[in-house]
């Protein structure tokens, strides 16, 4: 697997060294210091290579994995650098990214980042996507697959092999699991206090942001291959705010 790493500062090394360390025994890599908001066009023109995966991180703010996000359509890993509030600034911004746009957030600092890529690496056979019927989350994240030519199966438990999208209740721990899991926190309502609820919830894994079963289902699709159909999404959901845009002016 190609992978371009790139991290916000040479400061976030403590954070990077250890990945690259990990994915460097099996993977292609190239490692970036670029910033979005100090280096943008340099950060935007790293990108240009054929890279299999994006792999980005900073602390404070944390565009970096968004503003990656928005300029590919392959996969993105997103690691939160830790600093002030314990990382918890970072995290939200690199976890709760809009709906289309998907971002796969790890826990702060990303220790488990390598073991999660590799996971994707050796994942076969059809997406499974734990919930029943009659779930509004679960009903979201099937059309939207239904919709980028994704098969799965739905269950009962997360499945070993294969890929997995589980929905979590916001707040409720996880047990790790040896699978490759996209978790999706789920809440009605929520509130600040909520926050520190996901930075306790993302320590494994890897993670969208809240009721962002789209983003889940987006992030499936990419780690499957189906590029062109989400190409065909970002274009639908981006006329949408052109359309928007339009009748402002």
């Amino acid at each position: 697997m190609k992978i371009l790493v790139m991290f916000g500062s040479g400061s976030d090394k403590e954070t990077y060294d250890p990945v690259v360390a990990g994915l460097k025994q099996s993977n292609d890599v190239t490692v970036r210091v670029l910033s979005a908001h100090k280096t943008p066009k340099q950060a935007e023109a790293a990108l240009a290579g054929d890279y299999d995966l994006y792999v980005a991180g900073a602390g404070l703010a944390s565009h970096l994995p968004g503003f990656i996000a928005a300029k590919v359509t392959k996969p993105v890993v997103g690691i939160p650098c830790p600093g002030k509030f314990g990382g918890l600034d970072a995290l939200l911004s690199t976890l709760q990214m809009p709906p289309g746009i998907p971002v796969l957030t790890t826990g702060v600092s990303g220790k488990q980042a390598a073991q999660q890529i590799s996971r994707m690496r050796d994942t076969q056979g059809v997406l499974t996507v734990v919930g029943g019927p009659a779930n509004k989350y679960v009903e979201k994240a099937e059309a939207i697959l239904k919709e980028l030519g994704v098969s799965y199966q739905l269950s009962n438990a997360c499945r070993a092999g294969c890929m997995n999208i589980q929905f979590v209740p916001l707040g409720e721990k996880t047990a790790e699991q040896d699978r490759m899991i996209i978790y999706v926190p789920i809440a009605d309502e929520t509130n600040p206090e909520d926050a520190l609820k996901l930075l306790e919830m993302t320590q494994h894994g890897l993670w969208v942001g809240v009721n962002r079963a789209d983003n889940a289902a987006i992030a499936a699709a990419q780690l499957q291959g189906n590029i062109a159909q989400v190409e065909a999404y970002r274009e639908k959901i981006a006329a949408k705010v052109l359309e928007a845009d339009k009748n402002e002016q």
